[in-house]
């Protein structure tokens, strides 16, 4: 699922997502993909199954300053099975919600369950379970 140009108040709810099992950190191999910056502006992802891909999350702003975050959107109450290499990975945003999702992972090798970069004004709580 792409969010690009200007993806604006988007709900994904109650969704089943599955990707290629794969432990590529290549962000074509992400489930939910969203870049392009400062349009891309609240959108809701919430109480999904996702399973596999290199990324369950890939969100991406343009740059730090203040004119090109990603603003106002919403990962919460997620399920996260298998990612491959990342679980959320997000860079560049203003009060991002990051909230009571939850990372299972059963396979082996290198993995980063929530990678945040430049998250101003974030709100984030972490629910893990690995496994």
């Amino acid at each position: 699922m792409n969010f690009q140009g200007a993806a604006q108040n988007n709900i994904v709810e109650n969704c089943v997502m599955t990707g290629y099992n794969t432990t590529s950190s290549s962000t074509n191999m992400a489930i939910i993909y969203a870049t392009g910056g400062s349009n891309i502006n609240y959108n809701v992802i919430k109480n999904n199954t996702i399973t596999y891909g290199g990324y369950g999350v890939y969100w991406y702003g343009s740059s730090s300053s203040a004119s090109s975050l990603s603003k106002y959107n919403e990962i919460s109450g997620n399920t996260f099975t298998n990612p491959g290499y990342y679980g959320i990975r997000s860079y560049y945003t203003l009060d991002m919600k990051i909230t009571d999702n939850v990372m299972t992972r059963t396979t082996s090798g290198t993995f980063y369950g929530f990678y945040l970069q430049y998250q101003d004004g974030a709100s984030i709580s972490v629910v893990t379970k690995l496994m």
